[in-house]
């Protein structure tokens, strides 16, 4: 029985030894590359993205009241001031948002985007819109330059 055991276990090996590629561990290990990571994200969708974001958070406020605080201190990263927030009834919805970026920005490293978009509620829809002010700054992280932005929004 041990001879068939020692046969089979030889075997195996031999034919996982033929099955590999001449890569190496490294190269395993490195991520694929994407066109995504190559790809510049632009101002516009940034915001656009960001305003969806602090949707869902006035939303999930609204849904559940009882984190109200914890909510709270995060929807005013996205704001300057309490005038700035968005007031809509509950069970409101956004779609079809639009981003235009002004011609003229306060700062050098500073994008001005107006969005657009349509409110739906349960009674009325209506077009809004909010303006999105993007600071970026670059930053050099182990040789390569990262992009940051933080963004506030204002009516």
């Amino acid at each position: 029985m041990r001879p068939i055991i020692y046969i089979l276990c030889f075997l195996m090996f031999w034919s996982c030894k033929d099955n590999l590629d001449k890569s190496t561990d490294l190269e395993m290990l490195e991520e694929p590359k994407s066109d995504f990571m190559d790809a510049p994200f632009s101002a516009e969708d940034y915001s656009i993205q960001k305003l969806e974001e602090y949707v869902d958070l006035i939303q999930l406020k609204n849904d559940h009241p009882d984190f109200g605080k914890t909510i709270d201190k995060e929807l005013n990263t996205y704001i300057i001031d309490s005038l700035t927030a968005l007031k809509y009834p509950k069970g409101f919805k956004i779609s079809n948002i639009r981003a235009k970026k002004k011609e003229k920005p306060l700062q050098p490293m500073q994008d001005i985007i107006k969005l657009t978009y349509t409110v739906t509620t349960r009674e009325v829809t209506v077009k809004d819109s909010i303006i999105a002010i993007i600071n970026s700054a670059y930053l050099d992280i182990d040789g390569t330059t990262q992009i940051s932005r933080s963004i506030h929004f204002i009516k």
